[in-house]
């Protein structure tokens, strides 16, 4: 047993190097999508927008194939607005879980996706940093049903008792495959990282014929 704690100490170091290189990243590539990239989809709009006097409009295809392109930027421009709206979100230092996640879950657009959320969770059951962890973990599974599974309801359950946290987060979307899509952007491997780095146990239910559960138990030291 002995031998083994200088190892979980080197694995708790790397996992929180692991999470803080994350963080900042990803506060980067919100600046990049902000700045950069909807600068692009800008001037290729009005380059579009441009065209479209000289496209003859009394023909059927041409007329279809523009307003298919135009409909897809204006899907490119609503994405992007809707994914750094939620990724600016700044999570209150002070105010504890349930507060900070009320806060977060108003944000949401409700034609967008539907969300119920049941919060019976003692105030610091766990420490603040630990919260913050949490709070990205709800936070990354509910971009992934917005952004991923396509999702239109999402159920969000955070209950606490003397001994664990549990959180369970279910959506009605397309599913995917837990190793297969784990290398695809989705923030799979974040989220179990972070789980890691709190000691806590992770589990997946999901297929790609709809839906997916996650379910995680998180011990109160």
């Amino acid at each position: 047993m002995d031998k083994q704690i200088p190892q979980l100490q080197e694995e708790l170091v790397a996992s929180k190097a692991v999470l803080g290189t994350y963080e900042t990243e990803r506060a980067k590539m919100v600046g990049l999508l902000q700045d950069n990239l909807t600068q692009y989809l800008s001037a290729l709009k009005m380059n579009l927008l441009a065209l479209e006097p000289f496209i003859p409009l009394e023909q059927k295809m041409p007329s279809q194939l523009f307003g298919k392109i135009k409909g897809l930027l204006d899907e490119s421009f609503n994405g992007i607005k809707r994914a750094t709206r939620f990724e600016n979100f700044k999570t209150p230092l002070n105010i504890g879980l349930t507060t900070a996640l009320n806060l977060y879950l108003k944000q949401i657009d409700q034609r967008i996706l539907k969300i119920s959320c049941y919060i019976d969770y003692s105030n610091n059951a766990l420490d603040q940093h630990s919260e913050i962890l949490i709070f990205r973990v709800i936070q990354e599974l509910i971009n992934n049903a917005l952004l991923h599974s396509m999702a239109a309801h999402l159920d969000i359950s955070v209950q606490s008792d003397f001994k664990e946290v549990s959180v369970i987060v279910e959506d009605d979307g397309c599913g995917f495959n837990l190793l297969k899509d784990r290398s695809k952007g989705k923030g799979i491997d974040i989220v179990i990282c972070r789980i890691k780095y709190l000691k806590g146990a992770i589990e997946w239910s999901t297929s790609k014929q709809g839906g997916t559960i996650v379910a995680i138990h998180l011990p109160i030291h």
